[in-house]
């Protein structure tokens, strides 16, 4: 894949993840989703054939990012108790983006940031 389609799909990912974490999935459309990235609808349908395969590859792509990032981190730490603190600053990273797991998992059981467990 040429640089230049990777930068323009990186773009309707990262405004996909926005429009999660600010309107949630149900307002979370194509037509928002090419506003934020400044593209026309043609070009998103290029990239993506449904809006389900648009925000699928989204979760995936920042989730892989964490991973990445984790691991960058982590290599190299041998003592268990680095790899321990170290670990903390992961809690939640990523899912800034979509307001975590909970937001969208709100069974009983799971924590929802601001109201804690239900």
């Amino acid at each position: 894949m040429q640089k230049r389609a990777r930068t323009t799909r990186r773009r309707f990912l990262e405004a996909t993840l926005q429009s999660l974490a600010e309107n949630g999935y149900t307002a979370t459309t194509t037509q928002e989703v090419c506003r934020r990235a400044g593209a026309s609808r043609g070009t998103l349908l290029h990239h993506f054939a449904t809006r389900e395969e648009l925000i699928i590859e989204a979760v995936e792509y920042i989730l892989g990012e964490n991973v990445r990032h984790f691991t960058q981190t982590m290599t190299g730490l041998a003592d268990p108790r680095q790899q321990h603190a170290r670990s903390g600053q992961f809690r939640g990273r990523g899912w800034h983006h979509a307001g975590g797991p909970a937001r969208y998992r709100q069974e009983p059981g799971y924590h929802v940031p601001g109201r804690g467990r239900v």
